[in-house]
């Protein structure tokens, strides 16, 4: 989230930072910024490692995507690996979040632990793998199973979609010097 809301879509509501939005409300509004008391005086966190911008949830009472990217091209055959960071923003009904590929739920559950009101913020990993079968392009997204309005608050950040694969390259060798 270093570009800021950019680079992918969500089904919820966008709240810019700056002044005046001292409230991020209602649930399923969320913004991107560096400090989650910034915009919600109950909620806490920065972003993951203690600085730089992050996603900023205030958690909807019905499953909808939080983030996406449609149209990932995947190689067929291949096993690939993703990754995220969530954060309880404020103790309550706690978020539970998961990786979906192509409307499927994969991997592990991430289930939030209670959060602090002062650093270091107890982010979790939430991960798992993916053969990509016959596809040649994925829609990843991020849901919360999480559907409580109270406390549903959080954060997500460094997510990461990638192969451990070979890839083939082509070399022509060529003589040094000639």
């Amino acid at each position: 989230f270093s570009a800021g809301n950019t680079g992918f879509t969500t089904g919820y509501t966008f709240v810019a930072d700056g002044p005046g939005n001292s409230e991020l409300v209602p649930e399923g509004t969320y913004s991107v910024a560096s400090n989650a008391n910034n915009l919600h005086n109950a909620f806490f966190g920065t972003g993951f490692g203690g600085s730089g911008n992050f996603m900023i949830i205030n958690g909807s009472p019905s499953i909808t995507t939080i983030w996406s990217q449609n149209n990932i091209a995947v190689q067929p055959n291949t096993t690939y690996y993703f990754s995220a960071w969530g954060l309880t923003l404020v103790n309550g009904n706690n978020a539970a979040l998961q990786f979906s590929i192509n409307g499927s739920q994969v991997g592990s559950i991430a289930y939030l632990p209670n959060g602090t009101n002062s650093a270091p913020y107890p982010w979790t990993r939430f991960y798992g793998q993916w053969d990509s079968g016959n596809n040649t392009s994925v829609n990843l997204e991020i849901v919360n199973l999480q559907l409580e309005l109270g406390g549903n608050d959080f954060g997500l950040d460094n997510i990461s979609f990638g192969t451990f694969a070979p890839i083939g390259l082509a070399v022509t060798p060529g003589a040094n010097g000639s």
